[in-house]
């Protein structure tokens, strides 16, 4: 079953290149003639507005599923083009001209010509079901061309306005019995996309008709539903009605990652429900490239923080969430430079971080799910910097010590014990023994070390106690001339005796004397016994 709805216009009017800003309206023809003197419009083209009564409520959602345009036409020598497009704009017929025109739908054109007659009769041509409808809104415009056959001065072409008693414009149109229903549109996020869920995101939907008809159906309420994928259990949350159709916007962190549907249920102008389709979405995030920038084959100071810079890209478009910096001096041992917790893109790495020479460095980044790239490739730097403060070790605490230290690179250094040694040598020696004996008590020693680069490292320091029991006393007595004659008593256990002269040690025996042929002047002697294994 089907019903018949005929639209007659109620209203119209006809414009021109030809006629600027007037048109013609108030009668119940158009005539449109062809401009012989004139050589700017070799083809006359003249333009109709027509505007139709509205259908009656109860067929305002019916389908349309056919329709036809008549209008009662006529005109007196041979032949005038004529097409229809629907009107996405109303007008005014008082005040519509031709450089006010409303916007047409070319895509609802459909094209008819009028025959050789001479007297005003109904021609037609068809008219899509989707013209018919949007013309029930704003209209139709008819486009005539009127053109010359050779020979001919004039020519003109009639047309039926509103006006006309008996032929004015219509559609008619064969409607089906049911009214259509709403048709709901995921229309973002796509079917089987990303989602980032550390941001916002908009689920977005469309409202149309299951078929055309003379009004659109549109959204009174909506809701958003999804659930985790394949699973029973619906979330619903209030969606957003407007103009352009429904929506809902989900705050940062709503979904966890995993995949998951969603779709829109609505309650349209007729008070029915309609639901969309589930639509797919995931959260799961892909992997993603980190790149370095630099450091790269540059200088570094080493005394200074480093900044080390680098991309993180994803095919999600996902932000970085934590990443992870690895250096080698070899570029094949990797050992951790520093982590970034977030989506920073640069690291410093604290002064002194790095020894002088060729460094490698390399970054990974992670995703949202905290799942890590690949190792980046590695890129090199120089460091110039001076070596690490020296860790020293005092291997033996005796009066004469023995110490010794470690530091990354040394081609000389500079020691100092208490207020009475300060020395400065070249060379890699980390082992040192004190030259004197050192009464008991607390002593501090520091060293420090120079690389290859004239650069110092820090001070290194270590204090240290003297402790020792003494095996007897030594009782001197010095004849002194032209020479200094030595001899002492001794009687404690200890075989060895070491001479000194002003403090420096001169001479080493087993005997209880000794002759210094180099005195001069006022000298002050020291005798000190000590164990076989003692050192000058």
């Amino acid at each position: 079953m089907s019903t018949t709805l005929r639209l007659t216009a109620n209203k119209s009017a006809a414009v021109a290149k030809v006629w600027g800003d007037s048109n013609v309206h108030t009668g119940d023809v158009f005539d449109f003639p062809w401009y012989s003197d004139d050589s700017t419009y070799p083809d006359a083209n003249y333009y109709i507005y027509l505007g139709f009564n509205d259908p009656v409520e109860a067929y305002k959602y019916r389908p349309i599923l056919s329709a036809i345009f008549k209008c009662g036409a006529g005109k007196s020598l041979s032949y005038c083009q004529t097409f229809l497009n629907g009107l996405l704009q109303n007008f005014n017929e008082d005040s519509v001209n031709y450089s006010n025109q409303p916007a047409i739908d070319s895509t609802l054109q459909g094209s008819f010509h009028v025959g050789d007659y001479t007297t005003i009769e109904w021609n037609q041509a068809d008219l899509k079901p989707d013209g018919a409808a949007l013309a029930a809104v704003y209209g139709l415009r008819l486009d005539c061309r009127v053109s010359r056959m050779s020979g001919a001065s004039s020519a003109i072409a009639r047309f039926a306005s509103s006006r006309h008693a008996e032929k004015a414009p219509v559609i008619i149109a064969t409607l089906g019995d049911s009214d259509v229903t709403a048709v709901v549109s995921p229309v973002s996020p796509a079917a089987g996309s990303f989602v980032n869920r550390a941001e916002k995101v908009s689920f977005i939907a469309s409202v149309g008709n299951s078929a055309i008809s003379f009004a659109a159906l549109s959204a009174q309420s909506a809701t958003l539903e999804y659930r985790t994928a394949g699973a029973t259990a619906v979330t619903s949350k209030t969606a957003v009605v407007s103009s352009s159709g429904i929506s809902y916007t989900a705050p940062a962190n709503l979904f966890a990652s995993g995949n998951y549907e969603y779709r829109f249920k609505i309650v349209d102008n007729l008070g029915r429900a309609a639901y969309s389709a589930w639509s797919a979405f995931t959260t799961h995030d892909t992997i993603p490239v980190a790149t370095p920038l630099s450091p790269d084959s540059s200088l570094e100071d080493g005394t200074q923080a480093i900044t080390f810079r680098w991309t993180h890209s994803n095919e999600s478009g996902s932000a970085q969430t934590k990443a992870e910096l690895q250096k080698s001096a070899d570029g094949s041992a990797w050992t951790t430079l520093g982590t970034v917790t977030g989506a920073a893109s640069e690291y410093s790495a604290p002064a002194g971080t790095f020894t002088s020479g060729t460094w490698y460095w390399r970054v990974r980044t992670y995703n949202l799910d905290g799942a890590a790239g690949e190792w980046s490739d590695a890129l090199s730097f120089v460091v110039v910097a001076g070596p690490t403060k020296p860790v020293i070790v005092v291997k033996d605490a005796s009066p004469r010590p023995l110490i010794n230290w470690q530091t990354s690179e040394q081609s000389a250094y500079q020691l100092q014990l208490d207020d009475i040694i300060d020395i400065t040598e070249y060379g890699s020696e980390k082992t040192w023994r004190c030259p004197v004996y050192l009464d008991d008590g607390a002593h501090t020693f520091r060293v420090r070390s120079q690389n290859s680069y004239g650069l110092w490292s820090e001070w290194g320091s270590a204090t240290f106690t003297v402790s020792h029991t003494a095996s007897g006393a030594v009782v001197l007595t010095v004849d002194a001339d032209h020479r200094a004659e030595l001899s002492w008593s001794y009687a404690g256990s200890w075989t060895e005796f070491v001479v000194y002269r002003d403090g420096v040690a001169i001479a080493k025996t087993t005997d209880y004397s000794y002759t210094d042929d180099y005195s001069v002047g006022t000298v002050r002697y020291q005798v000190r016994a000590c164990p076989s294994c003692c050192r000058l």
